[in-house]
């Protein structure tokens, strides 16, 4: 349970192509009654996409950070952690959300059928 930096959501598609870019979202809040200074991190499998931005954030407000990564062959899951600075300096890990993204056929429209060769007979 948080204490004082709560990940609210993690902001990404459910689904997507291999290949894909997958923009990431990681919503947090200072849910303490002091303004504290916060770090997000956010992995995908062994890649560090959202790797350790901080900012001081005033009591009750809301911040995001951002990301992207490139989609695989197989299922992911986007785990997002939120750690704060403590007055002795130290950083400490405070709350933690995955997200899973599903890996998915791409299916061509009619539209996108290409007539590459053309022989008359």
């Amino acid at each position: 349970m948080a204490q004082y930096v709560k990940i609210l959501e993690i902001v990404a598609q459910d689904k997507a192509v291999q290949g894909d870019r997958v923009d990431v979202i990681v919503l947090m809040k200072n849910i303490s009654n002091s303004q504290v200074k916060i770090y997000g991190v956010a992995v995908v499998d062994s890649l560090r996409i959202i790797d350790w931005p901080w900012m001081w954030v005033p009591a009750g407000v809301e911040v995001s950070f951002a990301g992207a990564f490139l989609m695989g062959g197989t299922d992911v899951t986007i785990r997002a952690q939120s750690w704060y600075e403590g007055i002795d300096g130290y950083l400490y890990k405070d709350d933690e959300m995955t997200k899973d993204v599903k890996l998915s056929e791409q299916i061509p429209t009619f539209g996108e059928f290409v007539i590459s060769d053309y022989r008359k007979v």
